[in-house]
C-alpha cells in the first residue's frame, strides 16, 4: 500500500512532564512518533516495555495501549508528533507491524521536529500546508531511518541497499564495480548477482542510469554547459556524456533534450 495515501490531519507538539511524571494507560488512534528532548521515557506498548532517552524516538502504531512513565530525577521535555486516525488502519498496521519500537533520530529529523513545534498552533490556511508538509517529511524520514520501502525494494539484500547508496553518492567520482562491492561488502560477482536479482539491473547499468539522471535534472535546471555538466556527473568526457545519454533517452542528445524542456508550453 501507499503509506502516504492514508494521512489525514497531521499534528506535532511539545509537553514538559514534571519528575515522575506519567501519561495514559489509554488506546490511542494515531500514527505516533514520541521523541524526549530532555530526560527520558519508560514506553509500554501493549504488554511490551521500552526505555527512550534523548537523541531516539519510539514509534507507535493506531489501536495500540499506550503507557508512560517519565524521568523520576528531572523534567522531560517530550516531542512528538502524530498522524490522526489514519484509513485504512489495518492495512497500514498491517504493512508497519515488522518496524522495530525504537528507533536513533538523525540530525535532519531533529531539525523538522524543532520546526513544526515552531509552527504550531498553525492556523492560517498557508501556514497549515506547510506545518502539515512538514510533518509529514519528519514521517518520510522516520521511514528512511526505519529502513522502511514498500513491495519489493523492502526484501532488498542489505549489501544491495549499501551499494545503491554509495552509487548515489558518488556517483559524480571514478567508480566501478569493484570499488561499489568492497563498499558494499561483498565480491563483485555477488553484487552483480544480487542486484539482478533484488533490481533487475546490474550495479554498472544503475551507475550509469544514475549519472544520466543527474545529468537530466542539471540541464533541465541549471545554465551549466554540456562539457560542465559531463565531468560534474562523473562521464569521461563531452563524447561519451553525449553518447550514453542518447543511449538512456532514446536517441536524444543532451543539447536537444534541454531545448526540448526548456521550449516546452505549461
Amino acid at each position: 500500500m501507499n503509506i502516504y495515501e492514508s494521512f489525514g490531519d497531521l499534528i506535532a507538539s511539545e509537553y514538559t512532564y514534571k519528575a515522575h511524571g506519567t501519561y495514559g494507560p489509554r488506546i490511542h488512534y494515531e500514527l505516533r512518533l514520541v521523541y524526549p528532548y530532555t530526560g527520558y521515557a519508560d514506553v509500554r506498548i501493549d504488554d511490551v516495555w521500552h526505555h527512550v532517552e534523548q537523541g531516539q524516538m519510539i514509534f507507535l502504531l493506531p489501536g495500540t495501549e499506550e503507557e508512560y512513565l517519565f524521568a523520576s530525577e528531572c523534567e522531560s521535555s517530550i516531542g512528538w508528533c502524530a498522524v490522526l486516525n489514519p484509513q485504512p488502519r489495518d492495512s497500514l498496521v498491517a504493512a508497519l507491524a515488522h518496524l522495530p519500537a525504537v528507533h536513533t533520530c538523525s540530525e535532519r529529523f531533529k531539525e523538522l521536529a524543532h520546526m513544526a513545534e515552531a509552527m504550531y498552533p498553525a492556523n492560517l490556511a498557508g501556514e497549515l500546508e506547510v506545518y502539515y508538509a512538514i510533518i509529514q517529511t519528519m514521517f518520510c524520514e522516520f521511514f528512511r531511518i526505519a529502513d522502511y520501502q514498500e513491495g519489493q525494494k523492502s526484501q532488498m539484500h542489505p549489501a544491495v541497499k549499501r551499494g545503491v547508496w554509495y552509487i548515489e553518492k558518488h556517483f559524480h567520482e571514478a567508480l566501478d564495480v569493484p570499488q561499489i562491492a568492497r563498499h558494499a561488502g561483498v565480491s563483485p560477482q555477488h553484487l552483480v548477482r544480487i542486484f539482478k536479482r533484488d533490481l533487475n539491473i546490474s550495479p554498472a547499468a544503475l551507475l550509469w542510469e544514475t549519472r544520466c539522471e543527474h545529468a537530466a535534472r542539471m540541464l533541465r535546471n541549471t545554465g551549466f554547459s554540456a562539457s560542465e555538466i559531463a565531468y560534474r556527473c562523473g562521464f569521461a568526457n563531452p563524447n561519451h556524456f553525449s553518447r550514453v545519454f542518447k543511449a538512456h533517452y532514446n536517441g536524444v542528445p543532451p543539447a536537444a533534450y534541454r531545448r526540448s524542456v526548456w521550449s516546452a508550453k505549461p
